[in-house]
């Protein structure tokens, strides 16, 4: 087996992802860490990691700015000097929550692209799923003081892909109307896809539809801590169904649940397959 240097990563929580790039970079997405697992069980990291363990955050991205998703923004924006990514409508009430300067937050727009060190970036309008009633002002109070941000997080949702510098492209798709999405993604031909959890109930045929409607080579899933933690072992079950459907079906592409906060490196790999008499041996 032979596989090319290429971009490593981590699922740390919620639709928290550490990216490492070839050219040294790191990405953060959604920066939701350090949790009292007796005030939130459902969100709580198991194996220990806290935001001290995070090894680089030069960008931080966000979908959306509820409070599962951006709680230590400020922590690793000034450990780090990230830019921070975000809807323009968020923007400034994102660097006045967590106190990061106006020059260290980058305001983006649905359905444009922008080019950063180490790779592109292409944003896509998204919705967050159905919410029961509006948002209280804050939102809950066990994410602390967020200002308008929770109310603007149920507006502001951003899907996006990432290119590298080799062409690998990182599809990341949270909140409802996926087809809408896949349908704009079509062009760009994700080789991996980071969705969020899907209806638990169907949540095995939503996850095959994913693969099949964008060609994707692999899949890990995102923002299923829940399902870890309060049914584990429900994700890899899934996994396996979705991987017999996508045999059955003829796709080439497959879901791989991670696991959490293990470093994984993504590549381009050859390998030699067995042969006897010529004749290709599975």
């Amino acid at each position: 087996m032979f596989s090319s240097g290429s971009i490593k990563l981590r699922w740390i929580n919620t639709q928290c992802f550490e990216i490492k790039l070839s050219c040294g970079k790191t990405i953060i997405t959604d920066p939701f860490i350090d949790i009292d697992p007796e005030k939130m069980p459902k969100y709580a990291i198991r194996c220990g990691f806290t935001s001290d363990d995070v090894e680089g955050a030069d960008y931080i991205i966000l979908n959306h700015t509820h409070g599962d998703h951006v709680t230590e923004v400020g922590k690793l924006a000034r450990k780090f000097g990230s830019l921070v990514i975000c809807h323009e409508l968020a923007a400034a009430e994102v660097a006045r929550v967590f106190d990061i300067p106006f020059t260290r937050v980058f305001p983006v727009n649905f359905n444009d692209s922008y080019h950063f060190e180490g790779f592109d970036l292409a944003t896509f309008h998204g919705m967050h799923r159905s919410l029961p009633k509006p948002p209280s002002a804050g939102g809950p109070k066990e994410f602390g003081d967020l200002g308008e941000l929770w109310s603007l997080g149920s507006l502001f949702n951003f899907n996006f892909m990432i290119t590298t510098e080799e062409n690998l492209r990182i599809g990341f798709s949270a909140g409802d109307y996926f087809d809408d999405l896949a349908e704009k993604w079509k062009p760009y031909r994700p080789n991996i896809v980071l969705r969020h959890r899907l209806q638990k109930d169907s949540a095995a045929e939503l996850f095959t539809e994913v693969l099949e409607k964008t060609g994707a080579q692999i899949m890990l899933p995102m923002h299923h801590e829940d399902w870890n933690n309060l049914d584990p072992g429900f994700i890899e079950k899934v996994a396996d169904e979705v991987n017999a459907k996508a045999a059955k079906k003829g796709l080439a592409g497959r879901m791989f649940v991670p696991e959490q906060c293990r470093w994984y490196e993504l590549s381009l790999g050859i390998a030699k397959l067995g042969d006897q008499d010529g004749k290709l041996v599975e």
